[in-house]
């Protein structure tokens, strides 16, 4: 598990052994998970915008674009 994204809003969480991330929204408390192809999209597409040097907002704007995604209740223990 390798934390790549945390600001005050959201939170990503990486599974390099099976090729997935947890997007967890903080402030809904609510997370989704993506695997498979839409992980590897994902991906490519977090490392665009890592790439070119971007701001906490501009990364969270693009977070929020999945936020349909992120649909089960967090549940801490």
């Amino acid at each position: 598990m390798n934390i790549v994204y945390n600001s005050n809003h959201y939170h990503v969480v990486e599974y390099p052994g099976r090729d997935s991330y947890e997007l967890i929204d903080k402030q809904m408390g609510v997370a989704g998970f993506l695997e498979g192809e839409m992980a590897q999209s994902f991906k490519s597409s977090l490392a665009q915008i890592i790439a070119a040097d971007p701001t906490v907002d501009s990364v969270d704007e693009f977070l929020g674009g999945f936020d349909a995604l992120m649909t089960q209740p967090l549940r801490y223990h």
